[in-house]
Formats: C-alpha cells, structure tokens, sequence
C-alpha cells in the first residue's frame, strides 16, 4: 500500500469552528490510518504547544497526587518511549506519569505530556491492554486534539489572545489563565472530545502499537475488560458518555483487523509488565479515590 492510499480518508467537514473541535480527520470506509487535520482556530505552533504543555505539567505537579515508585514510572515512560517513535508526530518530547487515584482512565495534554491514572494499572491484565491505552493517548496527541480543546476553552473564555502571545514568553501569565479557568487537575477533566475524535484515536492507536511492536488485539481485550466494568464506581463515566458506544469500537478494531491484518511477531505480554503489577500491588492504597470534577 502506497503512502498516499495509506492516508486517504472520507472527506472532512466542519459543522461550525468551535463546536467541531473533535472532528480532526477525514477518513474513508477503506482500513488505513487517519490524516490529522488541525482546525483553522487552532493556531498554535509546535513550540508554542509544548510550551502550553510544559506549563499545565508544572501546574500538575502542584496539584496533583502521583505515584513516586520509579520502577513503576519507568516502566509506563518506556512503554510511551516507544510508541511516540513510532507515531505519527515524533518531533515532541513525550512523556508519561501516574496519578496516584483509584479511577480508572488516562489523559494527554498539549505538547506530549500523558497522565495515566492508578486505577488503569490496576485494571490492565497484559501488556498489550496498555499498550492500546497508551496509544490511544498518543493518537490524542498526534491528532492536536488536546491543543484543539484548549483553544476552543481559551476562546469561549476570551483568553486566547492573551495565551498565544505569552506562551514562549511569560509563563506565569499563562499559569494564571490555567487557574482562573479552574486549575490544571481540572481542565485535565475537561478534556472530552466528540466520539468522532475518539474513534480516530483509537485508530491512530491501532496502527501505532502494531508499528511499536504490539499486538493490537489489546484493543479488543481492553474494550472487553471495559464493558465488563461499565457498573464499577471507580470509573470515570466519561469514558463511556463521550467515547463511541464500546460495543462499536469493538467493531471497528474488528473491521480494522480483517481489512489490515496485523503482521509479524507482537507481544501481548512481557516480563517487566509482571513486575510492573508486583510493585503495584506493593503501594499503599491510593491516595484519591477520585479526581475533581
């Protein structure tokens, strides 16, 4: 398959600027990876993403509760390590930290920064499930949807002048619209996009495992543990109120995989993800039962 037939998609529309944030992507009924689009509001820079990101981390940092065993931490960095070189958008620096709260989800922000949180390592069983949720976070990042996001909050709320000029120069400024729009922990809450762009992540991530060495039928095997689970307390509803129903995104995986068979030796499975969930098991119980909402 060609370069250009691997990245043809259906054709992009755009139902109003803002309101169609999570619409990054035109894609056709044909297995193949997504094209990111970036929407026109979006005008930020790669320099002026990380950047963005960098400054939401540091404000993370003062916020949040993460998990200090550096084995742990490690291991999930390595595990991103090696999806991010072989994404879509290897230019940024990616990277990767643990919430110490029992809910079970994952974030990433502008820029390359992924937030995974306790309660996911605790669900996971193989290596592979994490894989796919790590490489769905890197779908996020690859696509501009967290940066989308922001803008179109920074928009809605008249600060986005302000955060495009001060970005590479005053980081304290735009510290400071962070905390007036309610803190990084929770607009790291409010980073929910259409089902449309979650659908293309888990797309982007489909190809990218597989690329990065696992078997993306880890895809299917989290979907399945995920609908198991719909009813526990501890996890975040918005995995089910803003993604694609998941009995559909069993379906697409499905399609994807007759279509664009995976090929070669994957893994499911390793060594170090066993020692992963003995040093897990280890922790004292989580510090957060939930994250602010």
């Amino acid at each position: 398959m060609t370069n250009s037939s691997l990245w043809s998609r259906r054709r992009f529309f755009m139902a109003g600027t803002i309101a169609a944030a999570g619409f990054s992507f035109a894609r056709n009924a044909r297995a193949s990876e997504p094209r990111v689009v970036v929407p026109s509001y979006n005008t930020f820079t790669d320099e002026e993403e990380v950047q963005l990101g960098k400054t939401f981390d540091r404000k993370m940092t003062e916020e949040a509760r993460f998990v200090a065993d550096p084995f742990i931490n490690g291991y999930v960095n390595d595990m991103v390590q090696k999806l991010s070189a072989t994404s879509r958008r290897t230019n940024l620096r990616y990277s990767a930290r643990v919430i110490d709260v029992a809910e079970v989800n994952a974030s990433a922000v502008p820029g390359g920064f992924l937030y995974v949180q306790r309660g996911m390592l605790d669900l996971v069983q193989e290596e592979h499930e994490l894989a796919a949720v790590l490489a769905h976070e890197v779908g996020h990042v690859v696509a501009h949807h967290g940066t989308n996001k922001l803008a179109a909050i920074f928009i809605g709320k008249s600060f986005y002048e302000l955060v495009k000029k001060e970005v590479l120069h005053d980081q304290e400024i735009v510290a400071g619209v962070l905390e007036k729009l309610g803190g990084a922990l929770f607009l790291l809450t409010q980073l929910k996009y259409s089902r449309s762009a979650e659908s293309d992540a888990d797309l982007l991530g489909y190809y990218n495992m597989q690329r990065a060495g696992w078997h993306p039928d880890g895809m299917l095997s989290m979907f399945r543990r995920l609908l198991a689970h719909s009813s526990d307390p501890n996890f975040v509803q918005a995995i089910f109120s803003t993604h694609p129903p998941t009995a559909e995104r069993i379906q697409a995986v499905q399609h994807e995989m007759r279509e664009a068979p995976p090929a070669g030796e994957l893994a499911r499975n390793s060594g170090r993800f066993q020692q992963m969930k003995s040093a897990l098991a280890k922790l004292p119980p989580p510090q957060m039962k939930k994250m602010p909402h």
